[in-house]
């Protein structure tokens, strides 16, 4: 019984290798042009998008937006109570998001304070 089962699993493998060709290629072969060396592109021009005041016109109610949630967020432990998800955070946590979401409020007014001298300085020239 071994023995015809053993022939029974080399002959079915025997069928699946005979015959087939698996690793066949059914793509065209690409054209010699694609193996040509091309110079590199040519630098483009710095982008100064960061610079520019819509950029950070743009920029301002997500700094303010993040920098308030922050806060929110970590004040919650105090506001819910002792039965809220919230109040299991550990100190470091709230002062990580006290900290940077006053950082994130500072960095917002001082890119109002940027735009609008940059403003201010648009409108002077255009006088």
């Amino acid at each position: 019984m071994a023995e015809e089962n053993n022939d029974h699993l080399a002959d079915a493998l025997a069928a699946l290798s005979t015959g087939q060709d698996d690793d066949a290629m059914l793509a065209p072969a690409p054209d010699a042009s694609d193996f040509v060396h091309r110079p590199p592109p040519s630098p483009s021009a710095p982008n100064r998008m960061a610079a520019g005041v819509a950029f950070k016109q743009t920029l301002i109610p997500i700094l303010l937006t993040t920098g308030v949630l922050l806060i929110v967020f970590g004040s919650l432990k105090f506001i819910l109570g002792a039965e809220s998800a919230y109040a299991a955070l550990p100190g470091w946590t709230l002062g990580v998001m006290f900290g940077f979401g006053s950082l994130m409020l500072a960095f917002g007014a001082f890119t109002m304070l940027q735009v609008r001298e940059q403003l201010t300085r648009t409108i002077a020239k255009g006088k």
